[in-house]
Protein backbone atom coordinates (compact mmCIF):
# COMPACT_ATOMS: atom_id res chain seq x y z
CA UNK A 1 0.00 0.00 0.00
CA UNK A 2 1.84 3.43 -1.27
CA UNK A 3 -0.43 6.60 -2.05
CA UNK A 4 2.04 7.13 -4.72
CA UNK A 5 2.49 3.77 -6.36
CA UNK A 6 0.48 1.03 -5.42
CA UNK A 7 0.97 -2.08 -6.58
CA UNK A 8 -0.05 -5.64 -5.56
CA UNK A 9 2.81 -8.69 -5.76
CA UNK A 10 1.26 -12.43 -6.42
CA UNK A 11 3.14 -15.32 -6.24
CA UNK A 12 1.73 -19.21 -7.61
CA UNK A 13 3.87 -22.31 -7.59
CA UNK A 14 3.07 -25.76 -7.46
CA UNK A 15 6.21 -28.15 -7.43
CA UNK A 16 6.95 -31.84 -5.87
CA UNK A 17 9.80 -33.30 -5.28
CA UNK A 18 11.00 -37.10 -5.19
CA UNK A 19 13.94 -38.16 -2.99
CA UNK A 20 15.23 -41.80 -1.80
CA UNK A 21 18.44 -42.30 0.78
CA UNK A 22 20.24 -45.57 1.06
CA UNK A 23 21.56 -46.40 4.81
CA UNK A 24 24.51 -49.14 5.31
CA UNK A 25 27.04 -50.46 7.35
CA UNK A 26 30.45 -52.10 6.53
CA UNK A 27 32.60 -52.94 8.80
CA UNK A 28 32.26 -50.42 10.89
CA UNK A 29 32.07 -47.62 8.31
CA UNK A 30 28.83 -46.48 8.20
CA UNK A 31 27.69 -45.02 4.82
CA UNK A 32 24.79 -42.14 4.02
CA UNK A 33 23.70 -41.94 0.55
CA UNK A 34 20.73 -40.54 -1.77
CA UNK A 35 19.44 -38.31 -4.42
CA UNK A 36 16.24 -36.22 -5.29
CA UNK A 37 15.01 -34.71 -7.72
CA UNK A 38 12.51 -31.16 -7.49
CA UNK A 39 10.71 -29.60 -10.37
CA UNK A 40 8.15 -26.69 -10.15
CA UNK A 41 5.99 -24.31 -12.35
CA UNK A 42 6.03 -20.77 -10.68
CA UNK A 43 4.07 -17.92 -11.46
CA UNK A 44 4.85 -14.15 -9.99
CA UNK A 45 2.79 -11.01 -11.26
CA UNK A 46 3.65 -7.30 -10.22
CA UNK A 47 0.28 -5.64 -10.89
CA UNK A 48 -0.25 -1.85 -10.32
CA UNK A 49 -2.27 0.94 -11.79
CA UNK A 50 -0.14 1.64 -14.10
CA UNK A 51 1.51 -1.68 -15.71
CA UNK A 52 1.37 -5.14 -15.29
CA UNK A 53 4.50 -7.79 -15.14
CA UNK A 54 3.91 -11.27 -15.42
CA UNK A 55 7.05 -13.78 -15.05
CA UNK A 56 6.99 -17.60 -15.57
CA UNK A 57 9.26 -20.16 -14.44
CA UNK A 58 10.12 -23.99 -14.47
CA UNK A 59 12.71 -24.09 -11.71
CA UNK A 60 14.71 -27.76 -11.33
CA UNK A 61 17.13 -29.47 -8.88
CA UNK A 62 19.15 -32.52 -9.27
CA UNK A 63 20.77 -33.45 -6.24
CA UNK A 64 23.14 -36.60 -4.89
CA UNK A 65 25.38 -37.14 -2.23
CA UNK A 66 27.79 -39.39 -0.50
CA UNK A 67 28.82 -39.36 2.89
CA UNK A 68 31.22 -42.07 4.71
CA UNK A 69 31.59 -42.23 8.64
CA UNK A 70 35.64 -44.06 8.84
CA UNK A 71 36.95 -45.02 12.57
CA UNK A 72 40.26 -44.58 13.45
CA UNK A 73 42.68 -45.18 15.92
CA UNK A 74 43.61 -43.47 19.02
CA UNK A 75 39.59 -42.02 19.24
CA UNK A 76 39.55 -40.15 15.67
CA UNK A 77 36.62 -40.31 13.49
CA UNK A 78 36.51 -38.88 10.05
CA UNK A 79 33.56 -38.22 8.04
CA UNK A 80 34.11 -37.71 4.24
CA UNK A 81 31.60 -36.84 2.05
CA UNK A 82 30.45 -35.48 -1.55
CA UNK A 83 27.50 -33.99 -3.23
CA UNK A 84 26.50 -33.03 -6.81
CA UNK A 85 23.53 -30.25 -7.78
CA UNK A 86 22.67 -29.36 -10.99
CA UNK A 87 20.42 -25.98 -10.04
CA UNK A 88 18.33 -24.12 -12.32
CA UNK A 89 16.44 -20.86 -11.19
CA UNK A 90 15.98 -17.37 -12.05
CA UNK A 91 19.52 -16.94 -11.63
CA UNK A 92 20.77 -19.09 -14.50
CA UNK A 93 21.90 -22.67 -14.31
CA UNK A 94 24.27 -24.36 -12.17
CA UNK A 95 26.41 -27.08 -11.52
CA UNK A 96 28.47 -28.00 -8.32
CA UNK A 97 30.48 -30.43 -7.26
CA UNK A 98 31.30 -30.01 -3.48
CA UNK A 99 33.48 -31.78 -1.38
CA UNK A 100 32.74 -32.72 2.49
CA UNK A 101 35.53 -33.21 5.25
CA UNK A 102 34.69 -33.68 9.34
CA UNK A 103 37.25 -35.23 11.94
CA UNK A 104 36.12 -35.73 15.28
CA UNK A 105 38.87 -36.35 18.07
CA UNK A 106 38.20 -37.72 21.17
CA UNK A 107 41.47 -36.73 23.46
CA UNK A 108 40.46 -37.83 26.65
CA UNK A 109 37.17 -38.25 27.98
CA UNK A 110 36.85 -34.53 28.87
CA UNK A 111 37.42 -33.27 25.81
CA UNK A 112 36.87 -33.48 22.06
CA UNK A 113 38.21 -31.49 19.20
CA UNK A 114 36.24 -30.77 16.18
CA UNK A 115 36.90 -29.84 12.50
CA UNK A 116 35.13 -29.51 9.52
CA UNK A 117 35.15 -27.73 5.90
CA UNK A 118 32.38 -28.23 3.22
CA UNK A 119 31.08 -26.25 0.07
CA UNK A 120 27.54 -26.03 -0.42
CA UNK A 121 25.19 -24.72 -3.05
CA UNK A 122 21.42 -23.15 -1.84
CA UNK A 123 18.96 -24.34 -3.42
CA UNK A 124 14.56 -23.30 -3.26
CA UNK A 125 13.64 -23.66 0.19
CA UNK A 126 10.73 -26.05 -0.82
CA UNK A 127 13.80 -28.02 -2.47
CA UNK A 128 16.25 -27.41 0.54
CA UNK A 129 14.21 -29.40 3.02
CA UNK A 130 15.61 -33.00 2.25
CA UNK A 131 17.40 -36.31 3.71
CA UNK A 132 20.71 -35.05 3.44
CA UNK A 133 22.71 -34.70 6.35
CA UNK A 134 22.85 -31.01 7.53
CA UNK A 135 25.92 -31.33 9.64
CA UNK A 136 29.68 -32.60 9.36
CA UNK A 137 31.11 -32.79 12.95
CA UNK A 138 28.92 -30.80 14.42
CA UNK A 139 29.12 -27.85 12.14
CA UNK A 140 25.84 -26.46 10.18
CA UNK A 141 26.36 -26.68 6.62
CA UNK A 142 23.18 -25.57 5.31
CA UNK A 143 22.12 -22.09 5.53
CA UNK A 144 18.75 -19.83 4.80
CA UNK A 145 21.11 -17.80 1.94
CA UNK A 146 19.80 -16.47 -1.48
CA UNK A 147 18.78 -19.18 -3.76
CA UNK A 148 21.97 -20.19 -6.18
CA UNK A 149 24.48 -18.88 -3.10
CA UNK A 150 27.79 -20.52 -3.34
CA UNK A 151 29.60 -20.68 -0.09
CA UNK A 152 32.67 -22.40 1.15
CA UNK A 153 32.80 -22.92 5.18
CA UNK A 154 34.47 -25.00 7.60
CA UNK A 155 35.46 -24.47 11.60
CA UNK A 156 37.18 -25.87 14.38
CA UNK A 157 36.17 -26.03 18.04
CA UNK A 158 36.39 -27.59 21.50
CA UNK A 159 34.31 -29.28 23.83
CA UNK A 160 34.55 -29.99 27.02
CA UNK A 161 33.22 -32.63 29.89
CA UNK A 162 34.18 -31.08 33.27
CA UNK A 163 31.65 -33.63 34.87
CA UNK A 164 28.37 -35.19 34.58
CA UNK A 165 26.72 -31.57 35.22
CA UNK A 166 29.00 -29.09 33.69
CA UNK A 167 29.69 -29.01 30.04
CA UNK A 168 31.59 -25.92 27.69
CA UNK A 169 32.98 -25.46 24.49
CA UNK A 170 34.79 -22.58 21.62
CA UNK A 171 33.73 -22.38 17.85
CA UNK A 172 35.47 -20.43 15.34
CA UNK A 173 33.74 -20.43 12.22
CA UNK A 174 34.30 -19.16 8.76
CA UNK A 175 31.79 -18.81 5.73
CA UNK A 176 32.80 -17.28 2.13
CA UNK A 177 29.79 -16.51 -0.23
CA UNK A 178 29.51 -15.94 -3.59
CA UNK A 179 25.76 -14.39 -3.73
CA UNK A 180 23.36 -13.78 -6.65
CA UNK A 181 21.96 -9.99 -6.96
CA UNK A 182 20.04 -8.74 -10.39
CA UNK A 183 21.53 -5.22 -11.22
CA UNK A 184 19.61 -3.66 -14.51
CA UNK A 185 18.04 -7.11 -14.95
CA UNK A 186 21.59 -8.92 -15.26
CA UNK A 187 22.90 -11.61 -12.64
CA UNK A 188 25.88 -10.81 -10.59
CA UNK A 189 27.48 -12.17 -8.11
CA UNK A 190 28.49 -10.51 -4.86
CA UNK A 191 31.29 -11.54 -2.36
CA UNK A 192 30.86 -11.71 0.95
CA UNK A 193 31.91 -13.22 4.38
CA UNK A 194 30.98 -14.35 7.54
CA UNK A 195 33.03 -14.95 10.84
CA UNK A 196 31.56 -16.68 14.29
CA UNK A 197 33.19 -16.75 17.37
CA UNK A 198 31.00 -18.60 19.90
CA UNK A 199 31.26 -20.44 23.35
CA UNK A 200 28.60 -22.01 26.03
CA UNK A 201 28.58 -23.25 29.32
CA UNK A 202 25.53 -25.20 30.52
CA UNK A 203 25.62 -26.17 34.43
CA UNK A 204 23.05 -28.55 36.65
CA UNK A 205 23.83 -27.37 39.72
CA UNK A 206 20.72 -30.20 41.08
CA UNK A 207 18.68 -31.92 39.57
CA UNK A 208 16.13 -28.84 39.64
CA UNK A 209 18.18 -26.34 38.38
CA UNK A 210 20.15 -25.47 35.11
CA UNK A 211 22.25 -22.32 34.31
CA UNK A 212 23.26 -21.57 30.51
CA UNK A 213 25.95 -19.11 29.02
CA UNK A 214 26.08 -18.79 25.47
CA UNK A 215 28.39 -15.76 24.31
CA UNK A 216 28.70 -14.98 20.35
CA UNK A 217 30.57 -12.79 18.17
CA UNK A 218 29.68 -12.09 14.24
CA UNK A 219 31.50 -10.47 11.86
CA UNK A 220 30.23 -9.52 8.40
CA UNK A 221 31.77 -8.19 5.18
CA UNK A 222 29.29 -6.84 2.77
CA UNK A 223 25.53 -7.96 2.92
CA UNK A 224 22.36 -7.46 1.53
CA UNK A 225 21.42 -4.15 4.48
CA UNK A 226 25.10 -3.45 5.04
CA UNK A 227 27.68 -2.75 3.69
CA UNK A 228 30.04 -4.37 7.05
CA UNK A 229 28.06 -5.73 10.24
CA UNK A 230 29.93 -6.30 14.16
CA UNK A 231 27.12 -8.10 16.13
CA UNK A 232 27.94 -9.56 19.94
CA UNK A 233 25.40 -11.47 21.66
CA UNK A 234 26.09 -12.59 25.63
CA UNK A 235 22.82 -14.32 26.72
CA UNK A 236 22.55 -16.00 30.43
CA UNK A 237 19.68 -18.10 31.39
CA UNK A 238 18.41 -19.86 34.18
CA UNK A 239 15.69 -22.22 34.60
CA UNK A 240 13.93 -24.14 37.69
CA UNK A 241 12.18 -27.21 37.27
CA UNK A 242 9.53 -29.14 39.30
CA UNK A 243 8.37 -32.70 39.16
CA UNK A 244 5.04 -32.09 38.84
CA UNK A 245 5.63 -30.68 34.89
CA UNK A 246 5.52 -26.92 35.70
CA UNK A 247 9.07 -24.88 34.89
CA UNK A 248 9.54 -21.36 34.68
CA UNK A 249 13.16 -19.72 33.36
CA UNK A 250 14.31 -15.76 32.96
CA UNK A 251 16.97 -14.85 30.55
CA UNK A 252 18.96 -11.69 29.93
CA UNK A 253 20.90 -10.94 26.59
CA UNK A 254 23.05 -8.35 26.27
CA UNK A 255 23.33 -7.49 22.59
CA UNK A 256 26.37 -5.02 21.00
CA UNK A 257 25.92 -3.76 17.01
CA UNK A 258 27.93 -1.89 14.87
CA UNK A 259 28.62 -1.08 11.56
CA UNK A 260 27.93 0.62 8.07
CA UNK A 261 24.46 0.07 7.11
CA UNK A 262 23.02 1.06 3.86
CA UNK A 263 20.94 4.16 4.44
CA UNK A 264 17.35 5.10 2.15
CA UNK A 265 19.37 6.68 -1.01
CA UNK A 266 21.84 3.31 -0.86
CA UNK A 267 24.65 5.36 0.98
CA UNK A 268 26.58 3.91 3.47
CA UNK A 269 25.76 5.16 7.07
CA UNK A 270 27.37 4.41 10.25
CA UNK A 271 25.32 3.00 13.39
CA UNK A 272 26.08 1.42 16.64
CA UNK A 273 23.50 0.86 19.49
CA UNK A 274 23.97 -1.88 22.87
CA UNK A 275 20.81 -2.93 25.10
CA UNK A 276 19.67 -5.33 27.32
CA UNK A 277 17.36 -7.60 27.66
CA UNK A 278 15.27 -9.41 29.82
CA UNK A 279 12.78 -12.18 29.00
CA UNK A 280 10.92 -14.80 30.94
CA UNK A 281 8.75 -17.68 30.69
CA UNK A 282 6.87 -20.49 33.14
CA UNK A 283 5.65 -23.62 31.27
CA UNK A 284 3.97 -26.89 31.91
CA UNK A 285 4.38 -30.38 30.43
CA UNK A 286 1.92 -32.76 30.19
CA UNK A 287 1.97 -35.95 31.11
CA UNK A 288 4.22 -38.36 29.55
CA UNK A 289 5.86 -35.52 27.31
CA UNK A 290 2.44 -35.09 25.33
CA UNK A 291 3.04 -31.17 24.84
CA UNK A 292 3.51 -28.09 26.79
CA UNK A 293 1.71 -25.51 27.61
CA UNK A 294 3.54 -21.79 28.01
CA UNK A 295 3.36 -18.63 28.51
CA UNK A 296 6.39 -16.25 27.62
CA UNK A 297 7.52 -12.74 27.88
CA UNK A 298 10.10 -10.80 25.48
CA UNK A 299 11.96 -7.29 26.46
CA UNK A 300 9.83 -7.40 29.52
CA UNK A 301 11.63 -3.66 30.42
CA UNK A 302 10.21 -2.17 27.17
CA UNK A 303 13.72 -1.51 26.03
CA UNK A 304 13.77 0.64 23.19
CA UNK A 305 16.60 0.21 20.75
CA UNK A 306 17.91 0.35 17.20
CA UNK A 307 18.96 -3.26 15.48
CA UNK A 308 19.64 -4.41 12.45
CA UNK A 309 19.14 -8.02 10.91
CA UNK A 310 21.38 -9.41 8.44
CA UNK A 311 18.11 -10.08 5.89
CA UNK A 312 15.29 -7.53 5.10
CA UNK A 313 13.33 -10.91 4.60
CA UNK A 314 14.10 -12.14 7.98
CA UNK A 315 12.02 -11.76 11.29
CA UNK A 316 14.40 -9.47 13.80
CA UNK A 317 15.46 -11.72 16.47
CA UNK A 318 15.13 -8.84 18.83
CA UNK A 319 11.95 -6.31 19.01
CA UNK A 320 12.30 -3.01 20.45
CA UNK A 321 9.02 -3.93 22.33
CA UNK A 322 7.19 -5.72 25.27
CA UNK A 323 5.79 -8.98 23.79
CA UNK A 324 3.90 -11.80 25.36
CA UNK A 325 3.38 -15.12 23.49
CA UNK A 326 0.85 -17.88 24.82
CA UNK A 327 2.20 -21.60 22.87
CA UNK A 328 0.84 -24.89 23.17
CA UNK A 329 2.17 -28.05 21.54
CA UNK A 330 1.13 -31.38 21.36
CA UNK A 331 2.47 -34.58 20.34
CA UNK A 332 0.43 -37.65 18.88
Amino acid sequence: DDPFFPATVSTDQDSWKAETQYLASFDGYDVVAGGSYFEADSQEAFISDFFTDVTQSKPTHINGYAYVHVPAPAGFEFQVGVSYDDLSSDVGQQEETNPKLGIIWKATDALTLRAAGFRVLKRRINSDQGLEPTQLAGFNQFFDDRNGTLSEGGGIAADFAFNPNVFAGLQFTRRNLDVPFFVDGEVVFQSQSEKVASGYLYWLPNKRLSIAVEPRYQDFDAGTTFVQMELTEVPVSLRYFLPSGLWAGIAATAVKQRGEFNGPSGEPVAGADDFVLLDAIIAYRLPGRRGTISLQGNNLLDEEFQFQEIDQEVQPRYIPESQLLVRFSISF
